[in-house]
């Protein structure tokens, strides 16, 4: 089961699995997103690969990168397209 705010938005060619939460005002597009990552609001997710057990805070914007298990991305960081982040990585602003 998906637990998505009323506001997110999930677009096609996108694929969340399961135990994953999406906060509101979060957009998603032409992404996978695995099982139980947690989603914050306001964030944008644009031609991503994002693996198991991350977390991304409030306010992260994320365009064609490569995020691996257990991950997390504390509120407001911009990943350039290409990034990759290998596992266990706490990404700061």
């Amino acid at each position: 089961m998906v637990g998505q705010s009323r506001s997110a938005q999930v677009g096609p060619f996108t694929v969340i699995g399961s135990g994953t939460t999406i906060g509101s005002q979060s957009q998603i597009s032409n992404s996978v997103v695995g099982e139980g990552c947690k989603i914050g609001a306001n964030v944008s997710i644009e031609g991503c690969y994002i693996w198991h057990n991350v977390t991304i805070e409030d306010g992260c914007q994320l365009k064609h990168a490569i995020v691996c298990d257990g991950v997390v991305i504390k509120s407001g960081v911009i990943l350039e397209p290409g990034v990759v982040l290998s596992y266990k990585v706490f990404l700061f602003n």
